[in-house]
């Protein structure tokens, strides 16, 4: 888990979005689009979904090793995952550690979670309440049983992932309760590219400053409402930041006073 000196460490979550170029259509009606919507659940409640580990990306989640001596321990460890009420399964939320990952890391990422840039990097802090829910995944192969904790080994088991993933440099949050959700507070969101009109970078493109007409600038307006509007968890605003092209190398934060100067989209 997370020492305590760690607790104000920024985590990081890519969003895929459903966009398809028309900016009015997204702004007025993003909300009744499944990926769209969970976003919107993250913006205005500021909290992250856990899910069952039987539907993550690595079929091998969860997987250990049995010494032969134990195959009757490993039917009930089968039996145990697949039949405890839902209040006693574990729930996972996976996301990465920002200040670890490198630029061809986040290229993978943005295109394998941020559907190839038509998404979102989400920037934020577990609350400190939390702390102990969180690990780092180990990149290597499956752990074998160690049968003193079986709950404890199952929680530590599901902390290794294949050595294939190691782009993801992923932290979890792990918990075996009946809640739903992880409790964040939100710092800043990244735009990926194909929210931006702008197909040629150069100095020129570069340096201009972002207008009010841009579209990455009324769509960050509108998700600035949102939070607004919900439970506004750690009190302070968002960054926005946004790519002022589709081929800039790194993305811009847009200015407050610019998206507080707009008239309200919604």
């Amino acid at each position: 888990m997370l020492n305590q000196k760690n607790n104000q460490k920024i985590f990081c979550k890519f969003r895929g979005l459903d966009y398809d170029g028309n900016l009015i259509h997204f702004l007025k009606k993003y909300v009744t689009y499944k990926p769209n919507s969970r976003f919107l659940d993250i913006l205005k409640n500021c909290r992250l979904y856990g899910a069952s580990f039987n539907s993550l990306n690595d079929m091998d989640e969860g997987r250990f090793v049995f010494p032969e001596s134990q195959s009757e321990k490993a039917k009930e460890i089968r039996d145990r995952k697949t039949t405890e009420n839902k209040e006693e399964r574990f729930k996972i939320c996976s996301f990465s550690l920002e200040e670890e990952l490198i630029e061809s890391d986040l290229d993978l990422m943005w295109a394998h979670y941020g559907n190839s840039h038509c998404g979102v990097k989400i920037d934020f802090r577990v609350d400190e309440a939390e702390q102990d829910k969180v690990f780092k995944v180990r990149y290597k192969e499956p752990p074998e049983y160690n049968e003193e904790n079986t709950k404890d080994f199952i929680q530590y088991a599901l902390t290794f992932k294949k050595p294939s993933f190691r782009y993801e440099n992923e932290y979890r949050a792990i918990w075996n309760k009946g809640e739903e959700y992880l409790p964040i507070t939100i710092c800043a969101i990244t735009l990926g590219r194909r929210f931006t009109r702008e197909t040629i970078s150069s100095k020129e493109t570069e340096d201009r400053e972002f207008s009010k007409n841009d579209d990455v600038v009324r769509i960050a307006k509108q998700f600035l409402e949102i939070w607004e509007k919900g439970v506004r968890r750690g009190g302070e605003q968002p960054k926005f930041y946004a790519y002022k092209t589709k081929y800039s190398p790194k993305p811009t934060e847009i200015p407050t006073s610019l998206l507080r100067g707009l008239e309200s989209s919604i």
